[in-house]
C-alpha cells in the first residue's frame, strides 16, 4: 500500500480531501476573515438594538479590527497577496476607526 494511500485511510475516507477536520492552508486566512466578520456582525447587531447595555464592550470591535489588519501576516497559509493584503487592512482600518468612534460615544454617555 503506497504512503498516499495510508495516510488517505488514517484521515477516515478514500479521498484526500475526506476526514480531515481543519481547511488547507490556502483557506486558512479566508476562514479567520469569515469568523471575524460573523463576530463583527453580531456585535453591530447588539450596538444597534442594545447600545445601552452593549457599550462596555464596543473596544472588541476596536480589537477585531487590529487583527484583521495584522491576520495575512499572522495567520499560517502563505496566500497574502497584495489584493488581500489590501482588503484586510482597508476592512480592519474601517472597523477599527468605527469601534473607536463607538468608544468615544459610550465614554461621552457615561458621563
Amino acid at each position: 500500500m503506497s504512503p498516499d494511500r495510508q495516510q488517505q485511510l488514517m484521515l477516515g475516507g478514500s479521498e484526500p480531501h475526506r476526514g480531515r477536520l481543519l481547511l488547507t492552508p490556502p483557506q486558512e486566512p479566508a476562514k479567520a476573515n469569515l469568523i471575524v466578520g460573523i463576530a463583527l456582525a453580531v456585535l453591530a447587531l447588539g450596538f444597534a438594538s442594545a447600545y445601552g447595555r452593549t457599550h462596555g464592550i464596543t473596544w472588541v470591535a476596536t480589537v477585531l479590527g487590529v487583527w484583521t489588519v495584522i491576520a495575512p501576516w499572522v495567520v499560517n497559509g502563505g496566500v497574502a497577496t497584495t489584493a488581500t493584503i489590501v482588503s484586510n487592512v482597508v476592512v480592519g482600518l474601517i472597523a477599527a476607526l468605527l469601534g473607536l468612534g463607538a468608544m468615544s460615544l459610550g465614554m461621552s454617555r457615561t458621563r
